[in-house]
């Protein structure tokens, strides 16, 4: 359902302020509580009371350790739907703490960071200082959070802070921002949201070991890329292999803690009646293998593309219709979008074997270089490269490619640091989606668990859409009563003036008659003067 005004989400972790925050500019009387659990268990929406006004859905705080299929759904239907703001609350601290916490909601959101507005709260300690202190404070934040988060809007409140004031600083920073959707799945969402959720029955699903061996493993991989040399093709093509191996380490590692708690995930089942604690425990895990994964391969791939063939280095966008080319051969300067692609690569650009296999060596790895290369390997990988190409050509004559239109390669603008994110993260790295590792039961506890989101979910819509549809009431009514005030006002304004002119009119009147009886007396007087004169 659309809105009649712009639409902000609410977000922090539990027990930073967020519901008072809330009751503040909205005022409202929602429960609060200082700590602990989440008092928000569903999404509410209210149109600010001040200023221009927007409405503002206050959400369940994340990282919570209870009702954990509500609080993810409320925070997924929440965000689902385009919005003007993005308001992440964080309590003042050291700017590393500010920052990493920041940092966990972004995961969540990295693609609206452009409308993501951070409220610094518990600034009433600050606001004691001189304000040479509190500028220094506010400089702090913007060059050791802001910058390094790549965010650009921030304010700082304290339970003084007055509500009409907060919603004059938002209403200046929202009322130029484009909506923008968060667009992650349910399965993304609920991978990066199980990242910051807490398990009362942490004890029973012993992780550490497995996390730390794997970190260790990280860490020897780490030291060997920092060791290799840049610009080499050998480099290049050792970094790709390292990657292939973290991977499949990293699976490795989850696919071992889920057989080794298989028997125990059942019996939480028994124990608890729900099914989200092994699921999300299970999502927990891969989250965190990630983390260190995510490490090993911004390392390598920086590597990568130190040699100069890389293929990062020859990918250009049409400046016309945004289709992505990958270059092989020519296209130096002018080329069309869409052009037949030579019958060869250039040398540099055809594909190659796999030279090396890297092994784990205890506390090292092992390289070891594919001397004998299988000739028939090559000569199968070339024929299917050429097919491919023709295929590729087939669809051009077809016109299923490109736009056609003439642009130069070498100006031709290169893609963001997000478009190389996406091109180079095909999903959440192939470990989420290994369900041939996974028995009946695993499957069948992942089908309860997104049945019962599902349900959840709609839930959860058809309870906001109920209530924009009761605010976007309350707006018109309120916009339509102003209208009628204003009407009024305009009819008694008018009526007033004409008052006004009928009263000067009728003065003018009553001046004019007393003028000419005043000329008539005169005239009178003057006649007699005379005829006394003459007699």
């Amino acid at each position: 359902m659309e809105t009649k005004k712009p639409i902000a989400l609410l977000l922090s972790k539990v027990g930073r302020g967020k519901t008072s925050f809330f009751n503040k500019i909205c005022t409202e009387f929602k429960k609060t509580q200082f700590g602990g659990s989440s008092c928000t268990r569903e999404i509410f929406l209210k149109c600010t009371s001040y200023g221009e006004g927007f409405y503002l859905m206050d959400t369940p705080g994340f990282g919570c350790d209870e009702d954990i299929i509500t609080h993810l759904s409320a925070l997924f239907v929440a965000s689902e739907r385009p919005l003007n703001a993005i308001l992440i609350l964080t309590k003042f601290d050291r700017s590393c703490v500010m920052r990493e916490e920041i940092n966990q909601a972004l995961s969540m959101l990295s693609s609206c960071r452009e409308i993501i507005i951070i409220i610094v709260t518990f600034w009433d300690d600050v606001e004691k200082e001189p304000e040479e202190s509190q500028e220094k404070l506010r400089s702090d934040i913007e060059e050791q959070v802001m910058k390094p988060l790549k965010l650009k809007s921030f304010i700082c409140t304290s339970k003084g802070t007055p509500g009409d004031l907060i919603c004059k600083q938002l209403d200046e920073l929202i009322q130029n921002n484009v909506k923008r959707s968060v667009q992650l799945t349910p399965q993304e969402f609920s991978f990066q949201f199980s990242k910051h959720t807490l398990f009362s029955i942490q004890d029973e699903m012993e992780t550490h070991k497995l996390k730390q061996a794997f970190q260790i493993k990280c860490d020897i991989v780490l030291k060997f890329i920092q060791q290799q040399p840049d610009k080499l093709e050998k480099t290049s093509e050792l970094m790709h292999e390292i990657i292939l191996l973290i991977k499949k380490e990293g699976h490795k590692t989850v696919m071992e803690f889920t057989n080794q708690n298989r028997d125990k995930f059942e019996k939480l089942v028994d124990k608890f009646g729900v099914c989200e604690y092994t699921y999300l425990a299970y999502t927990k895990l891969q989250a965190e293998i990630m983390g260190y994964l995510q490490q090993v391969k911004e390392k390598a791939i920086l590597k990568m593309q130190t040699y100069k063939y890389h293929c990062f280095n020859f990918i250009r966008k049409c400046e016309h219709c945004g289709q992505i080319w990958y270059k092989v051969s020519g296209c130096k300067y002018l080329t069309k979008c869409g052009k037949k692609l030579p019958v060869k690569d250039e040398p540099n650009h055809t594909p190659k074997p796999k030279q090396f296999q890297i092994l784990f060596n205890e506390n090292n790895l092992d390289v070891i270089e594919n001397n004998q290369i299988n000739e028939q390997s090559i000569l199968n990988q070339q024929s299917s490269n050429n097919s491919q190409k023709q295929s590729s050509q087939e669809d051009q004559s077809k016109g299923l490619l490109g736009c056609g239109r003439e642009f130069n390669w070498k100006t031709a603008p290169r893609l963001s640091e997000q478009e190389i994110i996406e091109l180079r993260d095909t999903g959440y790295l192939d470990m989420l989606c290994m369900v041939q590792d996974k028995d009946s039961k695993d499957i069948e506890n992942e089908k309860r668990y997104w049945q019962k989101v599902e349900e959840q979910q709609q839930k959860e819509r058809k309870s906001l859409n109920r209530q924009i549809e009761a605010e976007n009431r309350n707006f018109e009514q309120k916009h339509l009563k102003k209208e009628n005030d204003s009407q009024e006002i305009q009819f008694i304004q008018e009526r007033k003036y004409s008052d006004q002119q009928i009263a000067i009119s009728q003065s003018k009147q009553a001046n004019n008659q007393t003028s000419i009886k005043d000329d008539a007396q005169l005239q009178n007087e003057s006649c007699s003067v005379s005829t006394c004169n003459i007699s």
